[in-house]
């Protein structure tokens, strides 16, 4: 039993050490995207995700910032997959799971 809680310890450990980190340039580019998500510019705002993602495959922030930016475009679906790759890239994210939830429940899919 103790094996397999250490096992499950370091498991954890090494999917949460796992998250990607940003070049300057993604970083650059996802703080554009969320200054155009403020500003309600969903479609500058996914670009700029876009470019950060470009920069930086797998950034978890991006992801979930685009996410954002598609279901304010009513784009629940494609939304939901950003928000399901931004929980996949790091799963300890908390936002992503939130949003995940929460688009999950605007569009009734309660599984």
């Amino acid at each position: 039993m103790r094996n397999v809680l250490i096992s499950f310890i370091v498991g954890t450990a090494l999917v949460a050490s796992a998250a990607v980190s940003p070049s300057p340039a993604a970083r650059a580019a996802f703080d554009k995207g969320e200054k155009a998500l403020e500003a309600q510019k969903y479609d500058d705002a996914v670009a700029a995700y876009q470019d950060a993602l470009k920069a930086t495959p797998g950034y978890a922030a991006a992801l979930n910032g685009m996410g954002s930016a598609l279901f304010k475009q009513k784009k629940q679906d494609e939304a939901i997959v950003q928000f399901r790759a931004a929980t996949e890239a790091d799963p300890s994210f908390k936002l992503a799971w939130f949003n995940l939830g929460y688009a999950a429940r605007k569009t009734q899919d309660f599984a």
